[in-house]
C-alpha cells in the first residue's frame, strides 16, 4: 500500500488488491474496519475488497450483493453495466429504502483483467465500497497495476 499526492486528492496504490485509485485529500484511514481497507473523512468513504471465486460471472455476483438477505442496498437496488479501466463492471446503486446505518454506500463490481491471488484464494473481482456522493469522481480514477 502506498499513498500519494496528486492535484489535491490522494492517490492510493494497493498491491493487494492490484489497483490505485484517487480520494479526497481530507480522507483518513479508519482503524475500525481493520482487516479491510478504508479511508473516510466528514464528506465521504471508500473500502476496498476482492471477491468472487471459481466460475461465478460478474452478473451472478453482483446479484448477490445486491439482493443480499439483509438488504444493504435496500428492497429495490439498481445494477447498472459500466466499463472502468476497460473492464467489465456492475455498479449497484441503492433504493430509496437504503438502511440509514449502510451510509448511502454504492458498490462497484470489476472485473481483473486476470484474476488475482490473495493469500491462498483467486479472486475474479475488484469491489469498491463508496458513497453515492463520491462513486463518480473515485470511480473514473480506478487503474489496475498487474
Amino acid at each position: 500500500m502506498n499513498v500519494r499526492e496528486s492535484d489535491g486528492s490522494f492517490e492510493y496504490i494497493d498491491h493487494k488488491t492490484k489497483i490505485s485509485l484517487q480520494y479526497p485529500s481530507n480522507w483518513s484511514p479508519d482503524t475500525s474496519y481493520l482487516p479491510s481497507i478504508r479511508y473516510a473523512g466528514k464528506n465521504g468513504f471508500f473500502q476496498l475488497d476482492a471477491g468472487g471465486t471459481g466460475s461465478i460471472s460478474i452478473d451472478e455476483f453482483a446479484s448477490l450483493n445486491a439482493y443480499h438477505k439483509l438488504n444493504p442496498y435496500g428492497t429495490n437496488p439498481e445494477i447498472l453495466n459500466v466499463e472502468i479501466d476497460n473492464q467489465d463492471a456492475r455498479l449497484i446503486k441503492p433504493s430509496d429504502d437504503q438502511p440509514e446505518e449502510m451510509q448511502n454506500q454504492t458498490c462497484l463490481i470489476v472485473k481483473y483483467p486476470k484474476p488475482i491471488k490473495i493469500g491462498d484464494t483467486i479472486y475474479n473481482f475488484f469491489i469498491l465500497y463508496t458513497d453515492t456522493k463520491n462513486i463518480e469522481a473515485i470511480s473514473e480514477t480506478i487503474h489496475f497495476i498487474m
